[in-house]
């Protein structure tokens, strides 16, 4: 390679390396963004105590965590609207589920050679004919989001099972909510 394409070639994998490691994180309680598919929660009101809350998580966020933060996110937004409990007339964590093709090491250069993919053991492979000890990694990855309809009141708890009181849930789960900037 010539002098000049090996410093862009090493700033263009410095600054991926960079992009990388500031999304190699678990989703933090946050307010999610305008993009489709953000990260962290947002609520909408339906009626006067009625709202649908949902906390998305990323791939590196467990399925408990999105669980625990529409929980919390629940009660704080409870108590936010002046309530004191609130029940989750319905509630669901959905699973979305990506497929993510990786060359092995070492194998990105100028060449290009034709390529199958194939079913070996199980797992898909790319297999070309002119490099036949080639095969790139297939892996699946998750995404939690969870969602409820809550209904808000006041005064004493219902003896539903599904009715929690929002102060009792703040105290309970908010050593661990992880926040933005804390250490993970």
């Amino acid at each position: 390679m010539s002098r000049q394409i090996l410093p862009r070639l090493a700033a263009v994998a410095a600054f991926g390396l960079l992009v990388l490691g500031g999304c190699a994180t678990a989703t933090t309680y946050h307010p999610a963004g305008a993009e489709d598919w953000a990260d962290g929660y947002h609520e909408t009101r339906i009626e006067a105590r009625r709202w649908r809350v949902v906390f998305r998580g990323n791939v590196l966020t467990s399925r408990e965590t999105v669980e625990t933060a529409l929980l919390y996110r629940s009660a704080e937004l409870t108590k936010a609207e002046g309530y004191d409990w609130f029940l989750a007339v319905s509630r669901d964590t959905e699973t979305h589920a990506d497929v993510v093709v990786r060359d092995p090491p070492g194998s990105w250069g100028p060449a290009w050679s034709p390529r199958w993919r194939v079913v070996h053991d199980g797992a898909w492979k790319t297999w070309e004919p002119t490099r036949p000890d080639r095969a790139f990694a297939v892996s699946e990855v998750t995404a939690y989001e969870a969602i409820a309809e809550i209904v808000m009141g006041q005064g004493a708890k219902p003896e539903d099972p599904r009715a929690y009181d929002a102060a009792s849930v703040i105290d309970a789960l908010q050593s661990r909510i992880i926040r933005p900037g804390a250490d993970q």
